[in-house]
């Protein structure tokens, strides 16, 4: 499973990113490794929606399933339901703790040892 964090950097030691479509960077995680990649966000130069949908599209062809951001508008959660990526919103401090809080929901491990 892939996520999509908007940070302020390319590390997981930035935090995240207030608002998905302003954040300066996107870093696509691995949850399994966190491996990533980080990407200079596209949204924050483009306003079409066929730039977002474009974007959006790259993402699922990564394998995102969810992203990770502060805010996020109706309409690019619109955009993303539509290319099967669920945004979760409200998150707030660094990457890695974003990660580390949320991921074993995102996965079932959470489920499983009985949390959330």
């Amino acid at each position: 499973m892939k996520i999509a964090v908007a940070s302020t950097g390319p590390t997981l030691d930035h935090y995240v990113g207030s608002r998905f479509d302003h954040a300066a960077y996107i870093l696509i995680i691995d949850v399994a490794s966190l491996e990533y990649e980080s990407l200079r966000n596209p949204l924050t130069g483009l306003r079409t929606a066929y730039a977002g949908g474009f974007f959006m599209n790259m993402l699922a062809s990564e394998g995102v399933n969810v992203i990770l951001t502060g805010q996020c508008s109706a309409q690019i959660i619109a955009t993303l339901s539509s290319f099967g990526i669920s945004a979760i919103i409200g998150i707030a401090g660094s990457v890695r703790r974003a990660i580390e809080n949320f991921v074993p929901h995102l996965t079932g491990a959470g489920q499983a040892a009985g949390h959330i």
